[in-house]
């Protein structure tokens, strides 16, 4: 019986050693990966606390940046400012300017300390958190490992139930990790849809902004071309009129000397013509339309009218006819003249309406052929 007993015993503890040999490795390889994700999970924290920091460093330099551009605004206004006070508060003022830059740059010496000093209080926090934290993972670790060999039995169950629970949720990170693949896969075809079809509106932007520049040069070209065509023929017109001109003036000065005297002004025709025809007509065909019938006013504008007399040649008893106050005939259609008597004499029976100078005398008359005084249109 003994023997037997002896025979049990040693079974029970071949059975706790190979139990104590096939589960104690897989428990702790349990605890190794738990480790891990908590190891893991605590660099996560201190990652996101380094940001933290950072961010909040980041947001006390700006503040600092934009308290100093505020400052030195003011102080860039206040100089401004100062320029224009007398010579006394400029040297007061600008003590002052000194002294508002010592006290930036204390404040700006006491925030780089405040900052130095929230950055390590955050570094020694961050250590003392991971500080216990590992202690924290000791005392588990040797609570744990107390309790191991009491609960083997049941960690066996349990880790073959955590084992299915971790193969659920390897499949379903497996499935998220597939689902993510697939929203990033989709998303990066949207992004490049999105790229494709920007890139296409923009060149087709660019292209209609191009034809557009191109017609609009086009057309500004044809408008200068327009232009220039227009103001080549307006040149070509202006040219041909004033060879015209140049040719009626040449033609129209060999007809006046031709058939007239005349001083530029005022002229006299070499020809007589009925006192019944039309004498604005005869001038017109004689002439051009440039010339009509003189008036007797006009001849009394002359200044001197001996001169004048004589510049034109007029000869003794020479008539021509004029208009007096722009009326060609007298009472009963007795058409005016100008006579001129050399001494100063009209013959009897003349008919004087009026008289320049005692030389030349307004008559009128019926039936007779006289000469034609005549002036330039103005």
């Amino acid at each position: 019986m003994k023997t037997n007993g002896k025979l049990v015993l040693c079974l029970i503890a071949l059975f706790c050693v190979f139990s104590l040999v096939t589960f104690v490795p897989g428990v702790y390889a349990q605890d190794r990966s738990k480790r891990d994700t908590v190891n893991t999970k605590d660099r996560t924290k201190k990652t996101d606390l380094n940001n933290q920091d950072k961010s909040k460093k980041t947001d006390l330099n700006n503040q600092d940046k934009s308290k100093k551009t505020d400052l030195n605004n003011q102080n860039k206004q206040n100089n401004q400012n100062n320029q224009n006070n007398q010579n006394n508060q400029n040297k007061q003022n600008n003590q002052n300017n000194q002294n508002n830059q010592n006290n930036q740059n204390n404040q700006n010496n006491q925030n780089k300390q405040n900052n130095q000093n929230n950055q390590n209080n955050q570094n020694n926090q961050n250590n003392q958190n991971n500080q216990n934290n590992q202690n924290n993972q000791n005392n588990q670790d040797k609570f744990k490992k107390n309790e191991l060999v009491d609960k083997v039995l049941m960690e066996k169950q349990r880790l073959e139930k955590t084992a299915q629970r971790d193969q659920s949720e390897k499949a379903r990170i497996e499935n998220e990790r597939i689902e993510r693949e697939k929203n990033a896969r989709l998303e990066r075809e949207r992004i490049d849809r999105e790229k494709r079809d920007r890139f296409q509106n923009e060149r087709a932007e660019r292209e209609k902004n191009a034809r557009l520049e191109r017609e609009r040069i086009e057309r500004e070209k044809n408008a200068r071309l327009e232009r220039e065509r227009i103001d080549r023929e307006a040149r070509i017109r202006q040219e041909r009129e004033r060879r015209d001109r140049e040719a009626q003036f040449r033609s129209e000065k060999q007809r006046l000397a031709k058939n007239a005297m005349f001083d530029g002004q005022i002229g006299i025709t070499l020809r007589t013509y009925s006192e019944k025809q039309d004498l604005n007509n005869v001038l017109r065909d004689e002439f051009g339309g440039k010339y009509i019938t003189a008036d007797w006013n006009d001849l009394k504008g002359i200044p001197n009218i001996n001169a004048w007399i004589k510049s034109m040649k007029i000869k003794n008893n020479w008539q021509f006819m004029v208009t007096k106050d722009g009326n060609a005939t007298y009472v009963s259609g007795r058409r005016y003249f100008v006579q001129y008597f050399a001494n100063g004499r009209p013959t009897p029976g003349f008919l004087v309406h009026d008289k320049i100078g005692n030389k030349l005398f307004l008559g009128s008359n019926y039936n007779y052929d006289a000469h034609i005084l005549f002036i330039r249109q103005r």
